[in-house]
């Protein structure tokens, strides 16, 4: 089984880094060519915007309700809440080489991209000071404004490592007739992992674009916070660009973890690896003369003629 499932492996990455005709692209038939991750990217895993959603209750730096910054001075009290994450960009993939055997059942994997963009809908919530020496005598009321930060990082290479450990026992254990119903492979696969975690995440960056803060009603408090980001920008661009790796191998790495894969790697019982725990015929049984013959020979001989 373990050589079946590293061809498989092997076709899947294969597929992946394939370019082909984009048929459900923005230009009606066959249109510019793509690579098949990014084609996959789009119809399975981003939105219509071509977006991944994260909420910030799922931001490991976020605090409650999304809280990421509070400061209190002698005129105001201003809290910075995150609701939301827009990542763009996840299917502008220009090289895809994952699950590399790099030994100590480790796999390594180096992605790239043509650039990646985060939009972040952040909340501003300025309230009077409530510091003893504060200089206000009769405070008003709150003000709250909503805003989008964006900042794009451009022509983005990465290398993550990913720890798989595989219970050999269990592997063997698995019987083929279970493989050959299509419901159950990636169930009956994934139940013989005993471990899997990104160990490592490292990130090269050849440019960061100038951020935008947009969204504010009141033209004072988009003056004051837009001319602090630009003028930050400027005093710290190089410290961000050295700092957004460590950023990635940290925080990132901690929320693939917890998150995607917590989430995605569903394990299965063993019970439901077995041929005979299931006769119902939608199944999706794999009929072998479809998968062994042509599909002429395969319709000849009795079955479909269509590849599983």
């Amino acid at each position: 089984i373990a050589k079946y499932v590293h061809m498989a492996l092997d076709e899947t990455v294969s597929y992946f880094g394939t370019e082909t005709y984009d048929l459900d692209g923005e230009v009606p038939g066959p249109g510019p060519t793509d690579m098949n991750i990014n084609i996959f990217m789009r119809n399975s895993v981003l939105d219509s915007s071509r977006s991944l959603r994260i909420d910030a209750s799922d931001v490991p730096f976020a605090g409650v309700n999304g809280l990421i910054w509070q400061g209190t001075d002698r005129l105001t009290k201003t809290s910075i809440y995150l609701n939301r994450i827009k990542v763009k960009g996840l299917d502008t993939f220009t090289r895809f080489e994952p699950l590399v055997d790099i030994g100590d059942y480790t796999l390594q994997s180096k992605l790239s991209w043509e650039y990646l963009e985060f939009e972040c809908d952040v909340t501003f919530l300025i309230r009077p000071s409530d510091r003893k020496d504060t200089v206000l005598i009769n405070p008003g009321m709150d003000i709250e404004e909503t805003a989008t930060f964006t900042f794009r990082i451009e022509d983005v290479g990465a290398i993550a490592s990913l720890l798989l450990a595989i219970d050999q026992g269990l592997l063997e254990a698995v019987e083929v007739g279970s493989l050959l119903r299509t419901s159950k492979m990636s169930p009956c696969f994934l139940s013989t992992i005993f471990d899997v975690a990104v160990s490592g995440m490292s990130l090269n960056l050849n440019d960061v674009k100038p951020p935008s803060l947009v969204g504010f009603v009141s033209p004072g408090i988009d003056r004051v916070f837009g001319g602090v980001m630009d003028a930050s920008f400027v005093v710290f661009r190089d410290l961000l660009l050295a700092k957004l790796p460590t950023f990635f191998n940290t925080a990132v790495r901690e929320y693939v973890n917890d998150n995607v894969l917590k989430q995605y790697w569903s394990y299965a019982e063993s019970e439901q690896c077995s041929w005979t725990s299931s006769s119902d015929p939608s199944d999706g049984t794999i009929d072998l003369r479809d998968l062994l013959l042509t599909p002429d020979d395969a319709v000849a001989a009795g079955a479909s003629g269509k590849e599983p």
